[in-house]
């Protein structure tokens, strides 16, 4: 599986996601909170491709989701018999009103 530099797996893909979301106003006047479950590749070089919500909360949730699935930093490619590989994978973003 493709990991973060200095590592921590999908927790600290997912931890690293909610940090840089930004909640869009709309939203938070309305009160949306629950799960995105993003999808996104991480090619062999370490960098993020494919990027999209496959269950989104909201269109603003979910444009502003990719926005911060993006900044995330390169990845350290995942590898498969030492090789390294394409991935796909979904993650799940619980995202609450603080």
């Amino acid at each position: 599986m493709p990991q973060l530099p200095g590592g921590g797996g999908q927790q600290a893909i997912v931890n690293a996601i909610q940090k840089a979301f930004r909640y869009p106003a709309v939203d938070l006047r309305n009160q949306v909170e629950g799960r995105v479950f993003a999808k996104f590749t991480v090619d062999e070089n370490g960098n993020l491709t494919d990027v999209e919500t496959v269950k989104g909360l909201s269109s603003t949730i979910d444009a502003e989701t990719i926005r911060a699935i993006k900044t995330l930093p390169k990845f350290i490619p995942g590898k498969q018999n030492g090789r390294a590989v394409k991935v796909s994978f979904t993650v799940p973003i619980s995202l609450k009103i603080q």
